[in-house]
């Protein structure tokens, strides 16, 4: 491990570098490069390493480093990466943009952050120097997969205990709770049971509705889930015991999803997971590693939502979800999405992916 002194680093910087700090990033201006000197640290959310091949810088910007990384295309200027260890700072290369997002609704808009795709990718053994785990709070218990002897015949009961177990360690509002604002089908109603107060586990990537939210449209159907980007909701039979899913494109057509409520609410549960961590990992593997990858962990059984027309397989481990999607035909090749609650359980599946 190469490391530089952070003298060495502005010295070699031009004449006169502006120089920003903030707690967990510092950044450096010269008219031909940009230099972000992250903290080392364990923050899947925020500003810091997120795997070998990505980092990210999330607001609060200094004026002039917000003006500088909102230039887009037009901006001439490289984007050069560092982490801040005891003995020096570690190069990363050359970051490359990989994403942004923006405030919205504010004139002019305020970037919020942005994701850098590393170049070179950073060695995994370099991985524990840049992300150490933060010591407090305590890693939560892993979560088991007792749920999984409810299926296939009882999927109700199993995400009811798998919402239960996988986020123990989120904390329940304190206080009553709003009633419910319509009737529910006993698998809608047992996910609301478990959430508990909880509504930030009815998704993030997409969203199921609060139960004192609940609304009936004019045929009747219940609504009870949003699309992230709003191109369909969720409708359901507000009776029965394991009633139908539809999705309504643009207040019109509608589709009707071939897995039950249960089965869909599951898989759902599943998928989401996969996408909200909070420690994840995502990616492309062959064919020939699967075996390798899956090895020791559980499929479950049940179908997948079919969101994008691709069929999912979800295998699951002690406090471990992995999805894989074929894209092709042939099969040849999967895309890997990984979560864990702890870091610790995901690091095979990082150090699997990481290998040439």
């Amino acid at each position: 491990m190469n490391l530089i002194s952070e003298a060495d680093l502005l010295a070699g910087a031009g004449s006169d570098p502006q120089v920003y700090r903030t707690p967990l990033v510092t950044y450096v201006l010269s008219p031909d490069l940009v230099m972000i000197l992250f903290e080392a640290g364990d923050r899947p959310d925020g500003t810091g390493i997120q795997d070998a091949w990505h980092a990210e810088v999330h607001a609060p910007f200094p004026a002039d480093v917000h003006a500088v990384l909102t230039c887009g295309p037009r901006n001439p200027q490289r984007i050069e990466g560092f982490v801040r260890l005891p003995g020096g700072l570690l190069p990363l290369g050359a970051l490359r943009e990989a994403g942004a997002s923006y405030s919205i609704g504010t004139r002019p808009s305020q970037l919020l952050g942005l994701r850098f795709e590393l170049d070179p990718a950073l060695p995994f053994e370099y991985l524990d120097c840049v992300r150490p785990a933060d010591p407090s709070p305590p890693a939560p218990e892993r979560p088991g997969v007792t749920w999984l002897r409810h299926l296939p015949h009882d999927p109700v009961s199993a995400l009811h205990e798998f919402v239960t177990s996988w986020y123990a360690d989120v904390p329940s509002a304190v206080g009553p709770q709003p009633l419910p604002s319509a009737p529910m089908p006993r698998p809608l109603a047992m996910l609301h049971d478990a959430v508990a107060g909880r509504e930030e586990l009815l998704g993030i990537q997409d969203e199921f509705i609060a139960a004192h939210q609940l609304r009936l449209d004019e045929a009747g159907r219940l609504r009870f889930g949003i699309e992230n980007q709003g191109c369909f909701v969720m409708l359901t039979d507000p009776h029965g015991d394991d009633p139908p899913v539809f999705f309504l494109h643009d207040g019109t057509e509608l589709e009707r999803k071939p897995l039950p409520l249960s089965e869909f609410l599951l898989a759902s549960l599943l998928f989401e997971a996969t996408m909200t961590g909070p420690y994840t990992t995502h990616g492309r593997i062959w064919r020939e590693d699967l075996g390798r990858i899956v090895a020791g962990l559980h499929r479950v059984p049940v179908g997948d939502r079919e969101w994008l027309n691709h069929t999912a397989e979800t295998y699951v481990g002690r406090g471990l979800i992995l999805q894989l999607v074929s894209w092709d035909k042939t099969r040849e090749t999967w895309h890997l999405s990984a979560a864990a609650r702890r870091r610790e359980d995901l690091r095979p599946v990082e150090r699997f992916r990481n290998q040439p």
